[in-house]
């Protein structure tokens, strides 16, 4: 399963939205959500947490995520980037 950020629209309620595609790159599922207020690197770690979320609910077995946010990717191997408020979900993940 492929997982792509989709395009976020840059305003202060920083939506949420993410597209599911299968390994021939058929859509597979999509969700949508407006996180509130919030800080671009939420909004980001908060999409992953979702994805992570629905994948086992889907009865999908693999996930490949693609992101070109970094703080992301590093948030992986050091939790340490991951604001306090979010640390217990993310560590649930």
């Amino acid at each position: 399963m492929k997982y792509a950020n989709a395009p976020t629209i840059k305003e202060v309620l920083h939506p949420c939205g993410r597209i599911f595609r299968n390994l021939e790159a058929l859509f597979s599922g999509a969700y949508a959500s407006n996180l509130g207020t919030n800080t671009s690197l939420n909004t980001k770690l908060v999409g992953v947490m979702l994805a992570l979320e629905i994948v086992p609910q889907k009865g999908w077995s693999h996930l490949l995520l693609a992101t070109d946010f970094m703080l992301v990717v590093l948030a992986f191997s050091c939790a340490k980037v991951v604001p306090w408020p979010l640390r217990n979900r993310w560590d649930e993940c």
